[in-house]
C-alpha cells in the first residue's frame, strides 16, 4: 500500500463558456425561373424531314439534332455540353412495319472524353437492333454525346439559332432496313 502525506485538495476547473456567436439564419426567396427544355429530333440528312419513304434496303442516315428552348427565346444565351439516351426502333404492326437495325455515331465536338456511340442491342424485343442501355444507374450502352465545354449558337460552330431556339447536331443514326416485305 502506498501512502501520501500530501493534503488532499480539489483542483479548480476552468469555467467553459461558448465562444460561438449566435447566427440568424436567413433564407432568401429565389425569383421565379423556368428551366431550359431540350428535345432530341431525328431528321433525314437529304431533306431534313422527320419521315421517309423506304423502297429499298439502302441505309438511311438521320441527323441527331438537339433543340434547346429557353423561356426568354434568346438562343444566344443557351448552350449544350452533354446529351445521353437511347434510340429505339418501334414496329407499329409486326405484319406491316419495316424491319431494320440502328447504329449511332457521335458528331463534331460531341466526341470528347466519355462520349460513346452507344451499343447496338435489341432493347424492346422486336428482333431489330436499337442503340442504348437498360440500366438506370449506369451509362453503359447509352449514346453519350459530350463536348469539352459549353457549345453556344455560332455560325462557324455546331449550333445555330432558329426562331429563338438553339439547334445543334450531336450525332447521326443509321437505319438499315432488313426486311421490306413486312412493310
Amino acid at each position: 500500500m502506498i501512502a501520501s502525506n500530501l493534503p488532499s485538495r480539489s483542483i479548480p476547473q476552468p469555467i467553459k463558456r461558448s465562444t460561438r456567436k449566435k447566427i440568424a439564419v436567413v433564407v432568401e426567396k429565389m425569383e421565379s425561373r423556368q428551366l431550359l427544355s431540350a428535345t432530341v429530333a431525328l431528321r433525314t440528312q437529304s431533306t431534313g424531314a422527320s419521315s421517309i419513304d423506304l423502297s429499298n434496303t439502302n441505309p438511311v442516315t438521320l441527323d441527331v439534332i438537339v433543340v434547346v428552348s429557353g423561356a426568354d427565346a434568346v438562343a444566344a444565351e443557351d448552350a449544350v455540353s452533354f446529351v445521353s439516351g437511347s434510340f429505339i426502333s418501334t414496329m407499329t404492326n409486326s405484319a406491316t412495319s419495316v424491319k431494320g437495325n440502328l447504329v449511332a455515331h457521335n458528331f463534331g465536338v460531341f466526341t470528347a472524353t466519355a462520349s460513346s456511340p452507344g451499343t447496338p442491342t435489341d432493347l424492346n424485343g422486336d428482333g431489330n437492333l436499337d442503340v442504348g442501355g437498360t440500366g438506370t444507374t449506369q451509362s453503359a450502352g447509352y449514346f453519350l454525346a459530350r463536348a469539352s465545354g459549353l457549345q453556344f449558337a455560332d455560325p462557324n460552330g455546331p449550333g445555330v439559332a432558329v426562331n429563338g431556339t438553339l439547334e445543334m447536331k450531336i450525332g447521326t443514326v443509321v437505319f438499315t432496313p432488313t426486311n421490306l416485305s413486312a412493310g
